[in-house]
């Protein structure tokens, strides 16, 4: 792998972070919470491998490998979380009994 597939990554996931942050008050919001705690995640988990290309630091230790697993993990739980803000953002959004978007159970439009 060369630097440029992890520094590109990490530095989008900053650039991001601050973009959003100067666009919109994310942290009012579950919705632009999990998007930037994604983001988060993204760089935290990128940040040994960019240590590596940057400065040549081998991290080898023990607890590395407990940050190493933990920032990984933290991305999978973060994506869960997500599916679970979106999946209330819609509900709220569409009240109908069974959360089915128009037209989704096949009926004619014409009907209506």
């Amino acid at each position: 792998m060369d630097s440029w597939s992890v520094c590109f990554p990490f530095a989008a996931a900053l650039v991001y972070i601050a973009g959003y942050t100067a666009m919109a008050r994310w942290w009012r919001t579950p919705v632009g919470r999990s998007m930037v705690s994604l983001a988060v995640a993204i760089a935290l988990a990128l940040l040994p491998a960019v240590l590596h290309y940057a400065a040549g630091l081998a991290l080898t230790r023990r607890w590395f490998r407990w940050y190493d697993r933990g920032s990984l993990n933290a991305i999978g739980v973060i994506l869960l979380w997500r599916l679970v803000v979106l999946w209330r953002v819609q509900r709220a959004r569409c009240p109908s009994e069974d959360h089915q978007p128009p037209h989704a159970s096949g009926e004619d439009n014409a009907a209506h």
